[in-house]
């Protein structure tokens, strides 16, 4: 990761994450063991994804769930959140899993959505800006859903996959959150049950539903293409 000739470099053997500068000189370090102990006896937490720089902040989600940010102007770590009450100890902000987590380009800010929560992270004050239940929000439209799969920023919405209580033989629901209305606002079942029951076709997470101006885009399990045009 390179920002003005300057390089952010992770050492996954040492688990270091270190600022550098073109001549390789070495402007500051960072060990994973100074986020605290880990939860676990027999498993150590490592680098888990890295989300972006925003605000001159390198944000970082640990293996263990464990939400920092690094000051790259001098490795400072902001212990953000975390899903282990024992972190509170290290002055973490007690949360439960965030799920998917994305920086959005407009305002700086994380967004996340999980199974049944959507968070709204600001990342001048590493603070948690909004946080509700989508279930409980919109219990006539997201309450129906039982499992909801790779959820997707796009603009205000998240796009998702997802089945419905009761239902089974794999995933067959597409969907649109409005983040900033708390609703549905779209929802479409690609393959219904005797569908996916007799041709053993599903969608999975790893073809998620894309939005591209007014188009939806999604693939199946067999990689057979969908495109819908959204009416504005």
């Amino acid at each position: 990761m390179q920002k003005k000739n300057i390089i952010i470099a992770y050492d996954i053997f040492e688990g270091e994450i270190k600022r550098i500068n073109t001549d390789t000189e070495t402007l500051w370090q960072f060990t994973i063991a100074s986020l605290g102990d880990s939860p676990y006896p027999d498993e150590e937490d490592k680098i888990g994804e890295f989300l972006g720089i925003t605000n001159n902040y390198l944000w970082i989600v640990t293996n263990l769930g464990r939400l920092i940010a690094l000051d790259i102007e001098t490795g400072e770590v902001q212990k953000v959140a975390s899903p282990h009450t024992v972190d509170e100890k290290y002055n973490y902000h007690l949360n439960k899993a965030f799920g998917h987590i994305y920086i959005k380009e407009e305002d700086g800010n994380l967004y996340c959505m999980s199974y049944n929560m959507v968070t709204i992270i600001d990342t001048q004050t590493f603070t948690i800006k909004e946080e509700y239940n989508f279930r409980e929000e919109d219990p006539e439209e997201m309450g129906q859903y039982e499992s909801v799969y790779k959820p997707l920023l796009q603009g205000n919405y998240f796009t998702f996959i997802g089945s419905k209580h009761k239902e089974y033989g794999g995933i067959g629901w597409i969907g649109i959150f409005d983040y900033k209305a708390r609703k549905l606002v779209w929802e479409y079942e690609l393959l219904p049950f005797e569908e996916r029951k007799t041709t053993r076709n599903q969608l999975v997470p790893p073809q998620p539903l894309y939005m591209s101006g007014n188009k939806l885009y999604i693939k199946d399990i067999k990689d057979n293409l969908y495109i819908f045009e959204r009416e504005e």
